[in-house]
């Protein structure tokens, strides 16, 4: 009894630390004498895979070998509406199964049987998918069944709680910087507009969601920008895309910014994507350092060189105002260098400046 306890602490935790979810679903799966566990999200949007350490080679096989493409598998679970787990050998009898190309070459070979799992919908929009796989035999997925509903309402409040925690850090981190005058939004790498703040929305209130034909060439250029920051792909140095926007309604023209969620920002926002940051003449200011931080993932120190640098200083005024040596501060700009993807100094300022309002809408 202690020992379920644990368990149902260690899921609760998991909304506070979603860091740990991988380890959770180590440990359900070990609980019921699975191999692994796999979880999904599925709306609002799709996130990355959380895969527990027992199954990562299953999965990357799943993967390689294309099974990620055949939706046969997990069809009747998706359509039943069950609040509950349930066995692939509750849809399906063995003779079914033995035709299915999946378990003929690729879950037979392993010895493996088919999985449980159970769609989980949370607050909102929010929609989970768990599976626990690795089982040999039918009668093992049953009961595993069986035993992971008790774990279910636990599993399910932690993951809305996660979901609802992780759009709260998402949310606070836009309306700071719309304290700071900057118009800001949060674009998935498939270029939709995940959260923005309302300074985002005010500007760009009539031109988004762009979906009229003035808007075509500014809405594909945009597209284009943020799937290539997002892979990290951006020909520009430190991977930031500038896209002039020139309103017509005669509001003053402005710069949007994209640049990478990657390094600390990516663990902020807990997915690959970019974020969006509206230039204009009231952000004449150099980038705020912690800002820097969360864009480029540097270190305190590396940050206030960064900005110092930003702001017009040689290395060595950089380094005098920051207390360290000349040594120092080129140990930390090569640092930097390499979180930006810049090669040269010259290159890093217009990156760095770039985030404040261009010269040339000064």
């Amino acid at each position: 009894m202690e020992a379920k306890q644990a368990l149902v602490d260690r899921i609760y935790d998991a909304a506070a630390f979603p860091e740990t979810w991988a380890a959770v679903g180590q440990a359900l799966a070990d609980e019921v004498g699975g191999t692994g566990a796999l979880i999904m999200q599925h709306k609002p949007m799709p996130m990355p895979w959380i895969v527990s350490p027992g199954i990562e080679r299953l999965v990357a096989d799943y993967v390689a070998e294309g099974w990620a493409d055949d939706e046969s598998y997990a069809a009747p679970l998706l359509a039943d509406d069950h609040p509950g787990f349930r066995a692939e050998a509750h849809y399906r009898s063995p003779e079914e199964t033995a035709r299915m190309p999946m378990h003929q070459h690729f879950l037979e070979p392993r010895g493996l049987v088919g999985g449980v799992g159970t769609m989980i919908q949370g607050v909102a929009d929010d929609c989970f998918q768990i599976a626990i796989e690795g089982f040999t035999s039918r009668e093992q997925a049953f009961a595993a069944s069986n035993i992971l509903d008790l774990y279910r309402p636990h599993i399910a409040r932690s993951l809305s709680l996660a979901a609802r925690m992780a759009e709260v850090r998402e949310r606070s981190v836009l309306d700071g910087l719309g304290m700071a005058q900057v118009g800001a939004a949060i674009a998935d790498a498939g270029g939709r507009l995940r959260l923005s703040n309302d300074r985002f929305r005010r500007r760009l209130g009539s031109y988004w969601p762009l979906r009229s034909a003035q808007h075509a060439p500014l809405r594909h250029a945009l597209a284009r920008a943020i799937g290539e920051v997002a892979a990290l792909r951006s020909p520009r140095p430190g991977g930031v895309q500038s896209l002039p926007v020139a309103m017509q309604d005669g509001s003053a023209p402005f710069v949007l910014h994209v640049m990478p969620l990657r390094g600390g920002a990516e663990e902020v926002f807990e997915h690959r994507g970019a974020l969006l940051i509206i230039a204009e003449t009231v952000n004449r200011h150099t980038p705020d350092s912690s800002l820097l931080k969360l864009l480029f993932d540097l270190t305190p120190a590396e940050a206030k060189l960064a900005r110092s640098l930003a702001a017009g200083q040689t290395l060595t005024e950089a380094a005098a105002a920051g207390n360290i040596t000349a040594g120092t501060a080129r140990v930390h700009l090569r640092s930097i260098f390499s979180k930006t993807n810049v090669t040269r100094q010259t290159d890093l300022v217009r990156t760095l400046m770039q985030i404040a309002v261009p010269e040339a809408m000064a």
